[in-house]
């Protein structure tokens, strides 16, 4: 059995024929198959906020994958721009655990 024999996400990150109107309404279900690339991963975690958010609010609302698409891109560009590489990163995750060893010395 294939992905697309299951799904009835009306935008499937596995499927490649999601055009820029497709429409996704924040109660619908989420796709759950493996998304092809970063973009497709942020899409999701996008359609989570969104809703997250509307269910908090009780609403529903409709969205594009055209607008779900600038999102995770719009998320992964800050993303990048906070990202700590190479010794950098290595520094942070040390001083977060020297922090957390004095809190619960143990």
């Amino acid at each position: 059995m294939t992905h697309f024999d299951y799904c009835n996400a009306p935008i499937c990150l596995v499927d490649s024929v999601n055009g820029s109107q497709t429409i996704w309404y924040t109660d619908e279900e989420i796709c759950k198959g493996h998304a092809r690339d970063r973009v497709h991963r942020s899409i999701r975690t996008a359609q989570r906020g969104y809703q997250k958010r509307d269910k908090a609010k009780n609403i529903s609302r409709p969205l594009t994958y055209g607008e779900l698409f600038l999102a995770a891109e719009s998320r992964l560009t800050k993303a990048a721009g906070r990202k700590l590489t190479g010794m950098a990163a290595i520094r942070k995750k040390r001083a977060s655990h020297a922090v957390s060893t004095k809190r619960n010395p143990g």
